[in-house]
Formats: structure tokens, C-alpha cells, sequence
């Protein structure tokens, strides 16, 4: 399985889970249609293209709404923390989840006690999450645009908003930068970093410089595709 996580910027959605499609131009989660705009729709959309493409099973999705309060994050967190090992996903991806330490780390041990770890990939708010409880390596994917690579970069900020000057200006210097996230062991196996070059590194090297396509259309699930 497939699973996808994330918050939608709905007020008053309560957590909210089921196999997700394509449905004329909505995402379609279980009983429940959604406009697909940036963020953890684009994501779970873009997925579900992808998996009928290759003739995949769809992805099993768990959203709820979250405007910034983090009423929705709170109940993903809970939810993952008591039904992950339930649900036996081979893959999980994380998306736009408020960073809360210890939530986090009780999926940590969720995930610690399944009987087989899962590929972890994450991004936004739960990467921001992971670094900052210094999970970073638990982690196999990341996929950062510059400026949050610039935060993995950086051993000091708790948040892409307090990285520090120094570090945050050097956004041109995009593979200093993945040899700093390493370094600091705020990196998992793979980054995936996303830009008008994307950055493909493992274990500290890069092995793939992605220059096209480059459609703009794209950024809004990340970088050039």
C-alpha cells in the first residue's frame, strides 16, 4: 500500500480517510471530493495520476483539516500513532503536517514497532518535524526546494523561517549546501531536492542533475518534474 498523509486547509474537516482517484478534475477520497491546489492535494493527486499511468493500486490517503491551529495535525498524529501498524503501508508519504515534537516522535514508535518499516518519504511541515527531532536519518526520502535545504543545512534552525542568514542566501550553491545536510546528519539516504535544477543525492553524493522538463506548471507539486 500506498499511504499518503497530509493536512488540507479546510476548516472544520475532521479527520478523514479512504482510497483516493482522480474524479473529474477533484481528488476523490473515499466518499469525499476535493479541489486539488497546492500542497498535500497536488501531491496525492499527481499520485494517483502516476498510479494510473503504470497500472498501480491507488493510494490510501489520511487528511484532515488544518488552517494552522493544528487541530487537524493533532488528530493525523493520533490517528498514525494508534492505526499505522493496522494499516501495513509498504510506502508512506508525509506532507503538510504542523511540526509537533513529540507527536512525531510517538510515530516513530509506531513505526518502530510494524513488522516491516515502511519507505518513509517527507516533505514540508513533517520534514521540517523529522530534522528537528534529529529523526533526519530514519527518514529514506526528503525532496526540499532550496530554501529547506538551506534548513536541513543548517544544525542551529528549528524552522526554515530562523535559518540563518548566511546559510539562507547561499541558495545558489545548491550541492554545498546537500554536502552541509549530511554533514549535519539532517539528511536521510535520498534528498530529492527541487528547483530549476533538481538535485538528486544519496548518502551525501549527488548522482543526477535534473534540468528538464522544465514546466512551470509543475511547481505547484514541486521543482521542474
Amino acid at each position: 500500500m500506498l499511504l499518503l498523509i497530509g493536512t488540507l486547509p479546510i476548516e472544520g474537516l475532521k479527520l478523514h480517510t479512504g482510497e483516493a482517484t482522480l474524479d473529474n478534475g477533484k481528488l476523490k477520497i473515499g466518499d469525499k471530493r476535493f479541489a486539488v491546489i497546492r500542497g498535500t492535494p497536488a501531491m496525492m493527486a499527481a499520485c494517483c495520476a502516476i498510479c494510473n499511468a503504470y497500472n498501480l493500486d491507488n493510494p490510501y490517503c489520511i487528511v484532515a483539516g488544518d488552517i494552522g491551529a493544528g487541530d487537524g495535525s493533532s488528530s493525523i498524529y493520533n490517528y498514525l500513532k494508534d492505526n499505522l501498524y493496522l494499516l501495513e503501508p509498504e510506502v508512506c508519504a508525509f506532507h503538510y503536517i504542523k511540526p509537533v515534537l513529540v507527536a512525531h516522535n510517538k510515530v516513530v514508535d509506531a513505526i518502530n514497532k510494524m513488522n516491516k518499516k515502511p519507505i518513509l518519504i517527507a516533505d514540508a511541515g513533517y520534514m521540517y518535524v523529522a530534522k528537528m527531532a534529529g529523526f533526519a536519518s530514519f527518514y529514506d526520502i526528503f525532496t526540499p526546494d532550496l530554501g529547506e535545504l538551506a534548513f536541513l543545512a543548517d544544525k542551529e534552525s528549528p524552522h526554515p523561517f530562523y535559518t540563518r542568514g548566511f546559510i539562507f542566501h547561499m541558495e545558489d550553491k545548491a550541492e554545498e549546501l546537500i554536502e552541509m545536510a549530511y554533514k549535519e546528519k539532517n539528511a536521510p539516504k535520498v534528498l530529492c531536492v527541487k528547483g530549476k535544477k533538481d538535485y538528486i543525492s544519496k548518502d551525501g553524493k549527488i548522482v543526477k542533475i535534473i534540468t528538464k522538463p522544465d514546466i512551470p506548471v509543475l511547481e505547484a507539486i514541486g521543482g521542474t518534474g
